[in-house]
């Protein structure tokens, strides 16, 4: 019992010195214009760090990191597989790994630790997009566009990040539309990205074709309605413009936004009634708004 508590001091000092270590690397990665011999004296700290925290994985990962870096391979190799000894259920270190595996021409351990990286962080995003880039890298376009499909569906906000991705990856237009997931809010990021593009025909024909998706949405996202009624309504294609609101009425019957847009649209195209009908139910959604019952006073005045 005596020998336990100098035993736990010693670890517990040895944490405190590799976490120290550890910050004073990230201290230093963190600045501009590093230079070669930064970079050595990162690495450096990184095994200093390894040897004084004996449980820590996160040393030996950022020292395999640092050996990549500095094309030593044998030393990324060896601390690569301290680290995953240290916490072999790390999704983010089994990829890295991984994929250093496949730079070394080693692919089939490396697409199992790609795979292992998804298997203990299934809800992640991140950990499918590398698999599909390690797929597509390693010519299996067909699987790489699967996973990005379910990568798209775990964070769809994240969609136009992963369009640009594809598109970097040299995917042609019709190959992201098929990863897209059948739903609203990535098909309006791909009409944004082919706006970009230049794309006008592609982009309305994307935005129009994100609707069809609806019935598939447990819940829908007002900005949708919002980004494409704004496009149709900047192209003076007020009736598509108040086709998109009305379906946001339909779907988001209690937004008062969308009311008052569908009315300003009813106004701009002189259906005056239909107009008024739809600031009103806007004012009992939201009674304190001064522009609506400004705008009524104003139509109840003609």
């Amino acid at each position: 019992m005596l020998l336990v508590v100098p035993i736990i001091v010693l670890v517990n000092l040895g944490t405190i010195k590799g976490e120290s270590l550890l910050f004073s690397a990230a201290k230093l990665s963190a600045a501009e214009d590093l230079t070669e011999n930064h970079t050595e004296e990162i690495f450096k700290m990184e095994q200093k760090a390894f040897k004084f925290d004996p449980l820590d994985f996160l040393s030996p990962w950022f020292a395999a990191k640092s050996a990549v870096r500095m094309s030593n391979p044998k030393a990324a190799l060896f601390y690569f597989k301290k680290a995953v000894h240290r916490n072999p259920a790390y999704g983010p270190l089994l990829q890295d790994f991984g994929m250093f595996l496949s730079q070394t021409g080693e692919n089939e351990p490396a697409e199992r630790l790609i795979r292992a990286g998804i298997k203990y962080n299934r809800i992640s995003s991140v950990r499918y997009k590398t698999y599909a880039e390690w797929l597509l890298a390693n010519g299996q376009k067909d699987r790489g566009i699967d996973t990005l499909r379910t990568a798209i569906s775990l964070n769809v906000k994240k969609s136009r990040s992963y369009i640009d991705f594809m598109d970097e990856k040299g995917l042609n237009i019709n190959e992201i539309r098929n990863a897209l997931p059948h739903r609203v809010e990535p098909r309006i990021y791909l009409a944004e990205f082919l706006l970009d593009k230049g794309m006008q025909d592609d982009a309305e024909r994307a935005y129009l074709d994100a609707f069809t998706y609806l019935d598939k949405e447990e819940e829908v996202s007002a900005g949708c309605f919002f980004k494409a009624g704004r496009y149709f309504e900047k192209q003076k294609q007020y009736d598509e413009a108040l086709n998109i609101m009305l379906k946001g009425i339909e779907y988001l019957p209690d937004n008062a936004k969308i009311r008052v847009v569908a009315a300003s649209l009813y106004e701009r195209m002189g259906i005056l009634y239909r107009a008024t009908e739809e600031y009103k139910h806007a004012l009992i959604l939201d009674p304190k708004n001064r522009h609506v019952r400004n705008k009524l006073k104003k139509l109840e005045a003609t």
